[in-house]
């Protein structure tokens, strides 16, 4: 069974049994700003509003560039950011994760190890359904980084609206609220508030 598969949280839970709860994952004072830049490049996407058009549009003018900011102007050293990576762990956890962040290592881009942060596109603004995959392939970096005191964390979005969810151990948490693209400074506060708990957790493991 591919992560796609999964159509909702409800059947992950069926084959992988989880406590669900909700709350606070990213904090409401901003932490870290949005750059000016990546302000000005989705305020041109979002004036020009192609990204409509096609859930690779999404992908590649709204979502993508978010990711890359975070990982380029503050994550570069420590991690990886993959793009449509074949992701496969068994038959049933498999199948290629819009977008995972990555520990770093000799390896460098050869490799996949260490999937820490997983995001997937809302198609048609399914979020259910985008949850359901996200939350498989949360299941599935948990079990290759076979390090039970980690968090993993997921986002799933449609381009203008942005959820947050952490998996640690058998818990499965979604932020109380979703983030419109419009605060900009908050989807990126929140980003990098969960890379940051990523790379603690990569420190305290070596």
């Amino acid at each position: 069974m591919a992560f796609t598969q999964f159509k909702n949280v409800g059947e992950v839970f069926k084959k992988y049994p989880l406590k669900v709860k909700r709350a606070a994952l990213i904090p409401k004072e901003i932490v870290k700003m949005a750059p000016e830049w990546l302000q000005a490049d989705i305020n041109f996407a979002l004036q020009q509003a192609l990204f409509r058009h096609s859930e690779a549009a999404i992908c590649e003018q709204i979502i993508y560039p978010v990711l890359r900011a975070v990982w380029k102007e503050c994550f570069l050293e420590g991690m990886l950011l993959w793009s449509h990576t074949q992701f496969v762990v068994d038959d049933t956890l498999s199948g290629i994760p819009d977008f995972l962040f990555s520990k770093r290592t000799d390896y460098d881009s050869e490799v996949l190890t260490a999937p820490i942060l997983l995001a997937v596109e809302a198609k048609k603004d399914n979020f259910e359904e985008g949850w359901g995959q996200c939350l498989a392939e949360m299941i599935a970096a948990q079990q290759v980084n076979e390090q039970p005191d980690w968090a993993i964390y997921g986002i799933v979005s449609n381009g203008k609206l942005w959820e947050f969810a952490q998996l640690k151990a058998n818990i499965f948490t979604k932020h109380t609220s979703h983030i419109d693209i419009l605060d900009l400074s908050r989807i990126y506060s929140g980003l990098y508030t969960m890379l940051e708990d990523c790379r603690q957790q990569f420190v305290t493991s070596n």
